[in-house]
């Protein structure tokens, strides 16, 4: 208790050091809330090398022991999905979810894991299965949408993006909601909704203090995550370019990678579905060109608009 007190204190502050308190107390009761405290907080200092230190250091018994403890293996799948181990997530989500099978969380991370892996035939099973529970619960709106546009079914991403879309204002869904209907052949219906998401961006973008704005270069790093679902060529060519100033010769560079860990985990199950928004639209935060962008969109000019995007 005392430990978990200190944590508490060194959080807001100090996380990195709650972190090795709560992982040192863990070592000494057991407790798996203590595991999963440790875990939380070294992700919310950004510190995803420590995390898989943590991890690698649990004993056999440990392991046995946490494999019992649906929260610990959900949190975990979590930071394997992050690290760009979608196999070793889909296998800690499944466990999860043996040990609470109605559980939502556990469901959508299976379903993201899946997309990831891109293993068509389980994802379709999985989408099927429980496309029963789907229908009212808002946590797997965003993961049926993506799995079944993965799948090339935009009939049945339809059904959870015109959900999706009534209960976010994010443009970014919007925009992959009017691509899906692009896709079933209603090309008009498809413009006027992208042209009230890029207007709703364009205004965004000329506001100081739009959320957006605050969050664009926390989100311009976690582009590094959305490379977890291998989007088109062209999207990754669009995503290279905007990390370019982040970029060593090897690639992404390590503090931009563990910087993007430690913000999705700490934000947890959301962040997935921000990922998989940043795989397919990589550069919507990013236009040089708002002013003539807002022009092309109050003169309905489709093909201007084509040419800016």
């Amino acid at each position: 208790r005392h430990y978990t007190a200190l944590t508490e204190l060194l959080e807001r502050d100090a996380p990195r050091e709650a972190a090795a308190l709560a992982a040192q107390a863990y070592r000494r009761f057991g407790s798996p809330y203590l595991a999963r405290r440790a875990m939380y907080l070294y992700q919310l200092a950004g510190d995803a090398a420590a995390t898989r230190a943590f991890l690698a250091q649990l004993t056999d018994a440990q392991r046995s022991a946490l494999a019992q403890d649906a929260d610990f293996l959900y949190q975990r799948a979590l930071f394997e999905l992050a690290d760009g181990r979608p196999a070793a997530a889909l296998a800690d989500a499944r466990a999860a979810l043996r040990l609470q099978p109605d559980d939502v969380e556990y469901r959508a991370l299976v379903v993201w894991s899946l997309i990831a892996l891109r293993d068509a035939p389980a994802l379709r099973s999985a989408l099927r299965a429980w496309a029963g529970a789907a229908a009212g619960e808002t946590g797997l709106w965003a993961p049926f949408a993506a799995g079944w546009l993965a799948l090339q079914e935009p009939a049945q991403a339809l059904r959870y993006l015109r959900r999706k879309v009534k209960a976010t204002d994010d443009p970014l869904w919007w925009l992959n909601y009017a691509d899906a209907l692009e896709q079933m052949g209603a090309a008009d219906a498809a413009w006027r909704v992208r042209r009230h998401a890029w207007l709703e961006l364009a205004r965004e973008a000329r506001t100081a203090d739009g959320p957006r704005l605050r969050e664009i270069d926390t989100r311009r790093v976690a582009l590094a995550l959305a490379l977890a679902f291998e989007p088109s060529d062209r999207a990754r060519e669009r995503m290279f370019a905007l990390m370019h100033a982040r970029r060593s010769a090897a690639g992404v560079d390590g503090p931009a990678r563990e910087a993007a860990l430690g913000h999705w985990l700490a934000r947890a199950a959301s962040e997935v579905a921000d990922a998989w928004l940043l795989a397919t639209y990589a550069n919507a935060l990013e236009r040089p060109a708002w002013a003539r962008l807002s022009v092309a969109l109050a003169n309905d000019d489709r093909a201007e608009v084509q040419t800016l995007l």
